[in-house]
């Protein structure tokens, strides 16, 4: 999905359009709680605010609590094998 977009910016942009970015950040929030992250995302910031802050906990989880992350990976059904290879090529968000 993410192909047809320039970008993830550009992803976040089309959802708001669509009308589709509560459901987004409901589901953030409840895939994060699943897999025992204290961590909510608010309905009220902009797209951009929230790309800048799941870079920031994205990056934090990769640093500090890997098992967490490839957790929240599985649970939103990405591999681990995927992950891994663009982790290592520093492209894990654009």
């Amino acid at each position: 999905m993410l192909s047809d977009y320039s970008n993830s910016l550009d992803l976040l942009n089309t959802v708001s359009e669509r009308n589709l970015y509560q459901e987004l950040i409901l589901q953030l929030n409840k895939d994060f709680s699943l897999v025992g992250l204290d961590h909510t995302f608010s309905k009220d910031q902009s797209p951009i605010q929230l790309k800048e802050n799941l870079i920031i906990v994205i990056e934090n989880l990769i640093n500090t609590d890997f098992t967490s992350f490839v957790n929240l990976l599985y649970r939103i059904d990405v591999s681990e094998e995927k992950i891994t290879n663009k982790t290592y090529e520093g492209t894990v968000i654009k």
